[in-house]
């Protein structure tokens, strides 16, 4: 679940991909620009590199830097803020955005000085051969002459490495927001879950999410918890039936998504062989059915994954049955799938 889109490590591995290609391409574009001007600072000066080790580890940016108290305060604190900001995710990344710009501001400050000195050299890391001693900038002895005027032929506009990055950074900045608004479903709230009861069906409802489920009078419903938002079971619990939400990317395809579901099934169980699948509906919703079996006691077992989705939720309807039974689940289970109602658009 670490690679579904909606996982905070999921944006976590997208953001470090994105600020490190923008970063590899925007800093070898300054470092060529410095290099050309005489003013290539020494390669642990860099603010570039400062501000993208504080955005992809939490503060070591400071460290490399020479600020070693500062490092050490942003490194614990992120932890605490981590911790405190539980369910909002999306805010971290806001707050790992402002230490990476502190630390270009720092960095960028000592490399504009008159006399560049390495500001490693007070944490100690120069004894591990990044340096024998400070380098100083020094001052040509003759007055630099003009380049000549088709100097900068072939060189590449400012603007095009600029511009890369604004896009790569605008199209992040869009994942985030998405993020932000995504459904979670990690802990359901089943507050104004009601459970009724007619001669023919029982019924759960919960109106907070929009879903109502219907199942024969002769099934219970099991106890609410364990990632479903309802669950029920034959008296003789051969046939089986629960809902699961889960948030989905709004760039994520539902064709994709049942891929994802087969890698999932298969890593869990190596013994489960998908057996078909096929359009389907769930409620009034379109959508996919996978059947997958496995052995289990000495039974094979039929799992059904009934996959429909609406906005950034996607519903899941697991239907379970031992193969022999399948026939007589089937007339029941069908019913249940037809008859769920989902939220409306």
């Amino acid at each position: 679940m670490l690679l579904h889109p909606a996982s905070y490590w999921w944006v976590v591995s997208l953001r470090t991909l994105a600020a490190l290609y923008i970063f590899s391409f925007i800093d070898a574009y300054y470092t060529s620009l410095e290099i050309n001007q005489g003013k290539e600072p020494g390669p642990y000066q860099n603010p570039r590199v400062a501000a993208i080790l504080n955005l992809v580890t939490h503060g070591f940016g400071y460290f490399y830097l020479g600020e070693r108290g500062k490092g050490l305060l942003v490194f614990l604190g992120l932890r605490l803020v981590a911790a405190a900001l539980g369910r909002a995710p999306w805010v971290m990344e806001l707050v790992l955005l402002g230490i990476a710009a502190d630390a270009y501001r720092i960095g960028r400050r000592e490399f504009l000085r008159p006399k560049a000195t390495p500001m490693m050299a007070s944490s100690g890391l120069l004894l591990l051969g990044l340096s024998d001693e400070p380098r100083a900038r020094t001052t040509p002895d003759v007055t630099p002459t003009a380049p000549p005027p088709d100097s900068d032929r072939g060189r590449l506009p400012q603007y095009v490495p600029l511009a890369l990055a604004s896009i790569l950074g605008l199209a992040y900045a869009g994942f985030m927001v998405a993020a932000a608004i995504m459904p979670d479903y990690q802990v359901l709230d089943q507050s104004q879950a009601e459970f009724n009861q007619t001669p023919e069906e029982k019924i759960y409802s919960n109106p907070l999410y929009g879903v109502t489920m219907h199942v024969p009078a002769q099934w219970r419903f099991a106890g609410l918890g364990g990632g479903y938002l309802v669950q029920a079971g034959s008296a003789d619990g051969v046939c089986r039936a629960g809902l699961v939400l889960d948030s989905i990317s709004p760039f994520t395809k539902l064709e994709s998504r049942k891929d994802s579901i087969l890698t999932e099934i298969q890593g869990i169980n190596p013994n489960a062989r998908l057996v078909g699948q096929r359009e389907s509906k769930l409620g009034v919703r379109s959508g996919y059915e996978l059947t997958f079996s496995h052995m289990e006691g000495g039974y094979e077992i039929l799992t059904r994954f009934v996959l429909a989705q609406k906005g950034m939720t996607l519903y899941s309807l697991i239907l379970t049955n031992p193969a022999p039974f399948d026939e007589d689940c089937r007339r029941l289970t069908d019913v249940i799938r037809l008859r769920l109602v989902l939220p409306e658009d």
